[in-house]
């Protein structure tokens, strides 16, 4: 359900390597492993299940196996660059036999029903914009029972962001759909959800 802009990726090889002089090896958006180990607070992934949602570079799946002790591990993207190079982050790490990495085009995620353990994705989500279909799909992807974790940028309204944002995005060629974390909880309890927790991260973000 991951959309982007147009053919082009948006996170090509230059792309990449300029973020992840940013935020760390592997990692695409603020925050690195310390960040992920927030979102997952309080989880036990050991021997679980998971797909990590947009996994980017791959730093985050590996992460989750690495410290967490996911597995296996499935990272999924629509974009072949960053696919590729975590493919090969997995071989570098030696953890290839406990990941592996999809790349398929946007629309629904192409996994069977009740698949994983744990559905995680990290600065991502804001990519689709239909969040009732996002959340549906991953509802439908995780087995009873299951725990979706995740982080996201938003907005704290659902109407057209403003000026000095919508050009960031333009100027970055970015497919941005933002929407405010009461949207995203609604999507969420109409998939099937329950017991939904939003936590504010904009201090820490600033």
């Amino acid at each position: 359900m991951i959309e982007t802009a147009d053919a082009e990726p948006e996170y090509n090889d230059a792309a990449i390597r300029f973020l992840e002089a940013l935020w760390g090896d592997g990692y695409l958006s603020p925050g690195g492993p310390d960040e992920v180990d927030r979102v997952v607070e309080g989880l036990s992934l050991k021997g679980k299940t998971i797909l990590d949602i947009g996994c980017g570079a791959g730093g985050i799946t590996l992460h989750l196996v690495a410290r967490h002790g996911a597995a296996p591990a499935t990272g999924f993207d629509v974009e072949g660059p960053v696919i590729e190079m975590a493919r090969r982050k997995a071989i570098l790490e030696g953890l290839q036999d406990r990941v592996r990495f999809v790349q398929a085009p946007p629309g629904p995620l192409p996994f069977a029903d009740t698949s994983f353990d744990v559905v995680f994705s990290k600065d991502a989500l804001l990519h689709v914009r239909d969040k009732e279909a996002l959340f549906a799909e991953i509802f439908r992807v995780l087995k009873p029972g299951g725990v979706f974790a995740a982080s996201n940028w938003m907005i704290s309204h659902d109407g057209e962001p403003f000026a000095d944002m919508k050009a960031y995005v333009a100027a970055e060629g970015l497919s941005f759909a933002m929407a405010s974390p009461a949207r995203y909880a609604e999507a969420m309890r109409r998939a099937g959800f329950i017991d939904v927790a939003v936590r504010d991260r904009n201090a820490w973000y600033r």
